[in-house]
């Protein structure tokens, strides 16, 4: 049987829940971001016999890959500090995503000190936003380079 007290207790975190649900937030800038953000976390890596130089440069970019030319949503970008697999990872505004539309990771890496990259995805990477999935993993190919 509840007693009283269990009873009462069980009503006063009740209200206190509702009521510390009503208070307003701070507005944007006064400790909190300008939007809500979402996640995303996976690893590159190559087949390529090749040891990565420390330092090299990593970006990632999410898109929306709906038209013709992909149009970039956010991006990570970061400096290498292991040999493959390199983990990445994408912040960006869920508000960004819209439903019917197509998205993407796109992926380049650099070597240190070089402007162009060296291996990049061949395509881009089909994915869902905002779904709780496993770590994604993107295969990246060595840029074909004309010799000058």
């Amino acid at each position: 049987m509840v007693t009283r007290f269990a009873l009462c207790l069980a009503l006063a975190l009740g209200v206190q829940m509702l009521v510390s649900g009503c208070q307003s937030a701070p507005p944007s800038g006064e400790g909190r971001p300008a939007f809500r953000e979402a996640l995303i976390r996976g690893t590159v890596s190559y087949v390529d016999r090749m040891a990565l130089p420390t330092g090299s440069d990593l970006v990632v970019e999410l898109a929306d890959v709906t038209g013709k030319e992909p149009v970039v949503i956010a991006a990570g970008a970061s400096k290498t500090e292991s040999q493959v697999p390199v983990g990445f990872e994408v912040r960006y505004d869920p508000d960004q995503i819209e439903a019917g539309r197509r998205y993407a990771l796109m992926a380049r890496l650099s070597l240190p000190g070089d402007d162009q990259p060296t291996w990049v995805t061949p395509a881009p990477t089909p994915i869902v936003p905002m779904s709780r999935g496993d770590q994604l993993s993107l295969l990246l190919v060595r840029m074909k380079r004309e010799a000058n």
